[in-house]
């Protein structure tokens, strides 16, 4: 029998790798990518504020969470998940052998905790478990919206089209209700599971229909907005950089100028030189 978890072939667990020592995440990871060939690390933290901001900006299925980091701890970084909880499975790794850890984490719905240092066979199993119910969770799901066939079989995440042909109406106000919550609230901390939840639906079904139909994810969605309305900030206002940022939704100056970079291919202050408008005071 393969060592290796048997999951469905398309399914992909997202992981998140959250602990304050660099030697812990990369053990972590090569034993996930040893023991769990479906597994997809889409990214590090080394402490509860890194997570969560990194939390932001990326889609995951679980964490494994380290409880004893710099700055915010792992518990307190878990209290603060808020709505993102119910979303996420996470996976405790921590050395202390401690009731009142572990009485705590799961109280907070902590899906396992591991000792370290962690067996591999010990964190194969927690994602096998991890993999199995998140499976179950999204076939619960594409029953009750009407999805053909199972999640479980890894091929119904990415049949949407049916459904979008035998409800296309309904299904396209519901994603156009979507777009217009985002653009309301661009500026706020807003998440995809805000709108979900705004739309009474799981953001795993809000994320796939995102993509299927407008053929962007929420992210870049989110985004594209954001710069957009920071483009004409720049070109049409006197406003500082820093401000123009905070305005669309970035309360770091330095990260809004890296995505904008990224999008334009320049910084805002080049953005706004090379703008054939001149600025207008703020009304």
């Amino acid at each position: 029998m393969s060592e290796n978890i048997r999951i469905a072939p398309d399914f992909k667990l997202r992981v998140i790798l959250a602990d304050d020592e660099p030697v812990a995440r990369r053990l972590l990871r090569r034993n996930l990518c040893r023991s769990a060939p479906n597994v997809e690390v889409v990214g590090e933290a080394s402490n509860g504020y890194e997570l969560l901001s990194l939390l932001e900006s990326v889609t995951a299925d679980m964490v494994l969470l380290d409880i004893m980091m710099p700055g915010l701890n792992g518990l307190e970084a878990f209290k603060r998940l808020g709505r993102k909880a119910e979303e996420l499975k996470v996976i405790i790794v921590s050395a202390y052998d401690r009731f009142e850890f572990a009485q705590e984490a799961l109280n907070l719905g902590a899906f396992a905790y591991l000792l370290k240092p962690v067996r591999p066979s010990e964190l194969k199993q927690s994602i096998r478990k991890c993999a199995s119910k998140i499976m179950e969770e999204r076939a619960a799901v594409s029953s009750r919206v009407g999805l053909p066939g199972s999640v479980m079989d890894g091929r119904a995440a990415d049949e949407l089209q049916p459904l979008v042909d035998a409800d296309e109406s309904s299904t396209r106000r519901l994603l156009m209700t979507a777009k217009s919550i985002i653009e309301q609230r661009a500026h706020e901390k807003l998440t995809l599971s805000d709108v979900a939840a705004e739309v009474f639906i799981s953001p795993w079904y809000l994320s796939r229909l995102f993509k299927h139909i407008c053929g962007i994810n929420f992210h870049d969605y989110l985004t594209k907005i954001r710069i957009d309305r920071a483009k004409a900030l720049l070109r049409d206002t006197q406003m500082s950089c820093m401000a123009v940022g905070q305005r669309v939704g970035y309360d770091s100056p330095s990260y809004f100028s890296q995505v904008f970079k990224q999008i334009t291919g320049m910084s805002p202050t080049e953005f706004r030189q090379r703008s054939c408008h001149s600025p207008r005071p703020v009304s």
